[in-house]
């Protein structure tokens, strides 16, 4: 063992932002019919609206 494990502190932003790029990667490489996300809604977090 080689001491600590490496800590990665992300925030909601960079989640969405690597999700979207690898998303837009993926379109753009393997030209799927559909995307399916999987995900749960809450109250306490704005739904973001895409235009």
């Amino acid at each position: 063992m080689s001491g600590e494990p490496e800590h990665l502190h992300l925030t909601y932003n960079d989640i969405h932002k690597i999700i979207e790029a690898s998303s837009k990667k993926i379109g753009d490489e393997f030209k799927p019919d559909i995307f399916i996300a999987i995900g749960s809604y809450s109250p306490s977090v704005p739904f973001p609206r895409y235009v």
